[in-house]
């Protein structure tokens, strides 16, 4: 799979957890591993309400704009309204078009905290997608989807920058896992998490 291919798969595997999110759950408190720079645990909302933001601006990174020239803005306020599922999916397509069009991914990609090649920002989009597509459908009792053909792809774009990942506090320590684990388990363990 090439990295838009595994970063397509990505935003589509999350959206597909999203969509299971029942009306009743909008508003429960999300385990540790969803807490950012507040001690606070956020809301199920708020985690959805940061994703659809982040997806939103997937088009205009990968157009080489910079978040200025774009609007600062843009994307500021709550962008999913009261009918957040059909929203979430909307962006989620959009986000998936603009990534079907990438040719080159040596274009340099202006983001909020530096400039990547568009190959590492796509990298970006396959881990926090990925990643948290398995935590979210465990925090809300759905199911993940992520395929072992996918989660190899996953595996095979983070294994190289999982160290440097490591250092700057993404990651925890790395879980040992053993060699004949699956696949899934591997990935976890890459990112100091286990099944």
């Amino acid at each position: 799979m090439t990295p838009q291919e595994v970063s397509i798969r990505a935003v589509q595997t999350f959206n597909s957890v999203i969509q299971q999110i029942e009306p009743n759950q909008w508003e429960m408190k999300m385990p540790k591993d969803f807490q950012s720079n507040s001690d606070a645990a956020p809301t199920l909302k708020s985690v959805v309400d940061y994703h659809a933001y982040d997806d939103a601006w997937i088009p205009d990174m990968l157009a080489g704009k910079t978040m200025d020239q774009a609007g600062q803005e843009k994307f500021k306020g709550d962008i999913l309204g009261t009918n957040r599922l059909v929203m979430f999916a909307e962006i989620a397509g959009i986000a998936v078009e603009a990534i079907e069009s990438v040719n080159d991914l040596e274009q340099i990609v202006h983001c909020s905290f530096g400039d990547f090649s568009t190959h590492a920002y796509l990298q970006q989009v396959i881990f926090f997608r990925a990643i948290r597509a398995y935590d979210l459908a465990k925090a809300i009792g759905g199911t993940h989807g992520l395929t072992d053909e996918f989660v190899a792809a996953v595996y095979k774009e983070l294994l190289p920058q999982a160290e440097d990942w490591r250092r700057i506090g993404v990651f925890g320590p790395e879980v040992k896992i053993s060699d004949d684990a699956p696949q899934l388990e591997k990935l976890l363990g890459l990112t100091g998490r286990a099944l």
